[in-house]
């Protein structure tokens, strides 16, 4: 975590027990805001609360996030944000054809493949947590069909 990110992360962690179910960080592009939500991601599934540390990364929950696997967590960013694999066991590299037709905005049906995500249970009776990444690279029916969600969220869902 960036030095610029200790006090806003504790500001956050203290107020863990009653947030509100969506949450919008802004930062200038470059000052670490993807990584910060990422760890403020992880903090909130961890399921060994620290007082002013980030998540512990030794209990179950922070385990399946690092492999990227956390039941209760989805990152929806637009296709053009996805790494490629980086070994043929994470799969075959992408073609310049498939790397020219990546996506720069998040798609109507990211937004609407999160719906089976939110109306099952959380794992392990946890929280759920959804990171958008970039927001403003959603469309206007993009943006209607998220509406939707954060008018009326599932228990234990934060974005």
């Amino acid at each position: 975590m960036y030095k610029w990110h200790v006090d806003t992360f504790h500001s956050l962690h203290q107020k863990r027990a009653r947030l509100a179910h969506a949450i919008l960080l802004q930062a200038p592009e470059g000052t670490g805001v993807f990584e910060f939500s990422l760890e403020w991601a992880q903090a909130l599934l961890c399921e060994s609360v620290q007082q002013q540390a980030p998540a512990c990364g030794q209990c179950l929950a922070c385990g399946w996030f690092a492999a990227g696997n956390h039941p209760d967590f989805r990152l929806v960013q637009p296709d053009s944000h996805v790494q490629e694999p980086e070994s043929a066991e994470d799969g075959p590299p992408l073609t310049a054809r498939e790397r020219d037709k990546k996506s720069d905005q998040i798609r109507i049906d990211q937004v609407r493949e999160l719906q089976s995500f939110l109306n099952v249970g959380t794992h392990r009776a946890g929280r759920r947590v959804v990171l958008m990444h970039p927001a403003d690279s959603m469309n206007a029916a993009t943006q209607n069909a998220l509406l939707k969600n954060l008018e009326e969220p599932a228990v234990g869902t934060v974005f």
